[in-house]
C-alpha cells in the first residue's frame, strides 16, 4: 500500500505554524486535551542520523491510514541538538500508531523541497522506511504501543 510520490510527504508534512517546545516542555498535547479511558501509553521516539543541530526537529504521530500523512493525531518539536534524547508522545491508547519526522534545519516551520518536489531536508518514518519512489503506507510504518514503549528512527536526507 503506497501512495505515489506525488505532492511529495504531505503538503506535507504538517501544515504551517506547529508547535515549538522547549527542551523540557516536548510534549504537544491536542486542544480537546489528553485521551480519555485509561490512556496510560508512552512512545519515546529517538531521532537519529541528524546531519546538524540547527532548526528543529518536527515529529508527527498518526493513529490510521485515512490520515496518515494529511492529518497528524499529535505533533511534538524538539531542538534539532535535543534529536538524540528523542520525545515522548504521552497518554495514548494502547493501538497502532506510524511517526512520521523532518529537520527543518532553518525552522522555517516546513519541510523544504526542490524544484521536482524531493525533500532538501532529513525525513523519515517510523520502521526506518526508505521514501523512493512513493510514500510507506499507514500500515508498512506502524508500531505497536502497548504501555511504555520505544523506537528509533534515523532521518535520510534525499
Amino acid at each position: 500500500m503506497y501512495k505515489r510520490l506525488s505532492g511529495l510527504l504531505l503538503p506535507l508534512l504538517f501544515t504551517p505554524g506547529f508547535v515549538s517546545a522547549g527542551a523540557n516542555d516536548n510534549v504537544f498535547t491536542p486542544a480537546d486535551g489528553p485521551v480519555s479511558g485509561g490512556a496510560a501509553s508512552k512512545l519515546h521516539v529517538v531521532v537519529a542520523g541528524a546531519q546538524n543541530s540547527r532548526g528543529k526537529i518536527v515529529l508527527a504521530l498518526f493513529d490510521n491510514e485515512e490520515d496518515f500523512t494529511k492529518k497528524p493525531y499529535r505533533e511534538l518539536v524538539i531542538d534539532a541538538g535535543d534529536a538524540g534524547r528523542g520525545a515522548m508522545f504521552e497518554h495514548l491508547s494502547d493501538g497502532d500508531y506510524a511517526v512520521v519526522i523532518f529537520h527543518d534545519e532553518n525552522a522555517n516551520e516546513m519541510l523544504d523541497r526542490n524544484f521536482l518536489g524531493v525533500p532538501e531536508e532529513g525525513v523519515a518514518f517510523s520502521n526506518n522506511l526508505k521514501v523512493k519512489f512513493s510514500l510507506p503506507g499507514f500500515d508498512d510504518a506502524k508500531v505497536a504501543v502497548r504501555g511504555d514503549s520505544a523506537i528509533s528512527i534515523k532521518l535520510n536526507y534525499l
